[in-house]
């Protein structure tokens, strides 16, 4: 059968960007959202972890995250799949972090580059069907692990049908970096789709992760208001835009959005 795979970096990314898409696209298809970077630290780091130059890389229990992830998911009616990888502030090469602060996940330069996309690569060719269709997200805002699934996506077997944009780091970019970022990516002419969104569905899902929500954002009132300006696209106070490839057509007519 075949399915619509999101690839979805960490374990918000897909539902923050796209999630009111996803709860009306699931009663035209299988949807299944492929959380990349999902994997638990090594135990014997655990204790380094929580010395108070590390504890920035805890950004919340995986299991706890991943328990959202299933609340959130549910919510929508889409499937989950993990891949397992470690996300950016746990890896670690010859005994060492390889980021050493923050801000350094959002450098030009990502270290063990080629290492990580092939094993990204590796393992999302394991669970992909030869049907499947691929939404991957744009790496907007430049953070590693964005950009690493994008790379994969972009050089994949599988068919990438369109390109999301990500939440919050698409926040008060400018459009003609965005586009710029989708033609890049697909390689060939790409074309934003309006697409009807359900909103209260949307935000029910987005707030299970509130360990994130809190983390990020201070508390839900802030998120809930800089969500609502990302469902919001012209006279449309429900719709999403998604950058789609020329082949590709997407279900959801924007006129049966909320105005």
């Amino acid at each position: 059968m075949t399915r619509l795979c999101i690839l979805s970096p960490h374990l918000d990314d897909a539902v923050w960007s796209l999630g009111g898409w996803l709860a009306r696209q699931h009663e035209y298809e299988s949807v299944v959202v492929i959380t990349v970077f999902d994997g638990d630290p090594e135990e014997a780091n655990l204790g380094q972890l929580r010395e108070a130059e590390h504890t920035w890389r805890m950004q919340g229990s995986p299991h706890l995250r991943r328990n959202e992830d299933i609340r959130a998911l549910e919510t929508l009616g889409c499937l989950r799949l993990g891949l397992g990888c470690l996300d950016a502030p746990m890896r670690r090469d010859k005994g060492r972090y390889i980021f050493p602060t923050p801000e350094s996940m959002f450098d030009d330069l990502i270290p063990m580059r080629d290492e990580i996309v092939e094993d990204v690569g590796n393992r999302l060719m394991n669970v992909l069907g030869e049907d499947d269709r691929l939404i991957a997200p744009l790496s907007l805002g430049k953070h590693c692990d964005h950009r690493v699934v994008s790379e994969v996506a972009q050089n994949i077997s599988a068919p990438v049908f369109g390109w999301y944009e990500d939440f919050p780091y698409v926040e008060g970019m400018e459009e003609k970096i965005i586009s710029e970022r989708a033609s890049f990516l697909a390689g060939e002419r790409t074309e934003p789709s309006i697409v009807a969104v359900d909103r209260d569905q949307w935000l029910k899902a987005a707030l299970q992760y509130r360990s994130q929500v809190i983390r990020l954002f201070g508390n839900s009132n802030n998120f809930t208001k800089r969500l609502n300006n990302h469902c919001s696209h012209n006279e449309f106070s429900a719709a999403l835009r998604i950058w789609r490839t020329a082949s590709s057509y997407f279900s959801g007519d924007p006129s049966a959005a909320n105005k």
